[in-house]
């Protein structure tokens, strides 16, 4: 099974095909070259191996599996706690804001007052929850009596002169609407609306006022209904979206850098992209980043623990500059290095990362013959110590020199593949890429 697998590998960007089914595969412990004239697509290739571009088509698998972020139980909970967060705004959203903040604030306050009991929680989010749901409110009249009202304030059922006999009336009040079919018209001195129990809920001087009444407990009753339709259907409608809207923003970042570092690839850039401001050695720390504490408190106190981990990875820093025989310039700042020796502290910084697999993109660029002949002779030092390189490279005789494989792009498409004697002898790649000339 190879280390690295890249299987009909196609990039696209808007019309452009920058990369069109590109198949690569690398060897544990090769060192394997893609090379192809300017705009061939090789970087390309790198930026979606490394998961700096999402590949518009085709699979990337390392060590036989494609380096993405798992999904989990905590991936599955994180959206749905979004998405029930979502749907909880929705449905506020969808709700009486000024009539909401009466119920679940301002009347529990009124209540609390008179009751002479603290406010709580709980008796907030229960007015709340009573308002959402359509369901009968108490008010405090300033004479001191207490009104049953709708929800929305716009019904008023009875007016009782304490706040529990409001209390008892409107659980009475609650069941004649959960009940109204059962509701029955009695003739005593008045004319009494009963329920099936007999108890009265509204007494009337004629059957005008009783229908009147009969149709408030329904127009409460159809609005109740409403009410929880709209209520639900916006929380499921907000769940929904928030749920799926987080795992789509968490789906897009499933392979991104970070991921295919931690699963063991690391990379240098055409571009030197060093902190030119800070020290050799600080470079090649940064590297390790995954290997110090995130304890902030034992690193702000330097705790023993915390220099000894400090010391151990300075340690291995230097090892690794010494690998790249730039370990004299340790406390030197990036910026003041020879170009060619900050290629060398590139290479360093990736390898701090401890990588399987190691991508070099054009690493012998701006440097002399001299230097080309050192740096041959580093990634074999490299390879040596069990790291496997892929390098994308233009200096031919570095190419055929230190490969074991070569792969040749051309137009985003690959023409050939094989060993270097096998490329330079394939008429198709001395046409469109060597020429004769070079090759003989």
């Amino acid at each position: 099974m190879p280390l690295l697998s890249v299987k009909d590998l196609t990039m696209r960007f808007g019309g452009l095909t920058a990369v069109k089914d590109v198949d690569i595969d690398v060897e544990a412990g090769q060192i394997v070259s893609v090379i192809g004239p300017n705009g061939a697509g090789k970087t390309t290739v790198f930026n979606a191996i490394t998961g700096i571009y999402e590949p518009t088509s085709g699979t990337i698998e390392f060590a036989g599996r494609e380096l993405v972020r798992p999904l989990n139980l905590r991936v599955i909970a994180s959206c749905a706690a979004i998405g029930i967060l979502t749907g909880t705004m929705l449905m506020l959203a969808a709700s009486n804001i000024d009539q909401l903040w009466k119920a679940a604030v301002k009347r529990p306050m009124v209540i609390a007052y008179d009751t002479k009991e603290p406010l709580t929680t709980g008796q907030m989010l229960r007015g709340a929850r009573e308002y959402l749901a359509g369901d009968l409110a108490l008010n405090r009249l300033r004479s001191g009596r207490w009104t049953i009202i709708s929800a929305d304030g716009s019904i008023t059922l009875g007016t009782e002169k304490n706040y529990e006999l409001a209390l008892a009336r409107r659980d009475l009040v609650r069941r004649a609407i959960d009940d109204l079919d059962s509701l029955q018209v009695v003739q005593a001195d008045k004319l009494e609306l009963q329920l099936a129990t007999g108890e009265t809920i509204y007494s009337a001087e004629n059957e005008a006022q009783i229908d009147f009444f009969r149709k408030q407990l329904s127009d409460i009753a159809a609005r109740a209904t409403a009410a929880s339709f709209w209520q639900i259907g916006a929380m499921f409608l907000g769940t929904i979206l928030g749920a799926a809207g987080t795992y789509v923003v968490w789906n897009r970042s499933r392979r991104v850098p970070e991921v295919i570092s931690h699963g063991g690839i690391a990379r240098t850039f055409q571009n030197i992209r060093l902190f030119p401001h800070m020290t050799v050695l600080e470079n090649v720390l940064i590297g390790m980043d995954r290997k110090f504490s995130s304890n902030v408190l034992a690193m702000m106190l330097q705790l023993p623990f915390t220099r000894q981990a400090q010391k151990n990875l300075c340690g291995q820093a230097t090892e690794l500059l010494k690998l790249l025989d730039i370990d004299s310039h340790r406390d030197d700042l990036a910026k003041n290095l020879p170009y060619g020796k900050q290629r060398r502290l590139e290479i360093a910084r990736a390898l701090a990362t401890e990588p399987k697999l190691l991508l070099l993109d054009e690493p012998a660029a701006g440097m002399n013959p001299s230097e080309s002949d050192d740096l041959m002779q580093m990634i074999r030092k490299i390879r040596d110590r069990g790291v496997t390189i892929v390098l994308i490279e233009h200096h031919m005789k570095l190419v055929m020199d230190i490969s074991d494989r070569i792969h040749v792009l051309e137009y985003g498409q690959k023409i050939a593949e094989g060993t270097p004697k096998e490329v330079r002898e394939n008429p198709r790649v001395i046409e469109a890429y060597l020429g004769k000339d070079e090759v003989s």
